[in-house]
């Protein structure tokens, strides 16, 4: 069984820290940081880039 944990908090409330952490100490985990995923880029089916995100 797969679990999913979303972290959410004010700025400057250790979200990041919490979540390194927790992707330390367990097996097989990924952290994905929001804030980098929203500015990646993804290249659409016709090889146009798309920007996702803010920007």
């Amino acid at each position: 069984m797969k679990t999913i944990f979303l972290v959410g908090g004010t700025m400057g409330v250790g979200k990041n820290a919490v979540c390194q952490k927790m992707n330390y100490l367990l097996n097989n985990s990924v952290f994905l940081d929001g804030g980098l995923v929203l500015a990646c880029r993804s290249v659409s089916s016709d090889g146009r880039n798309k920007k996702y995100g803010y920007g």
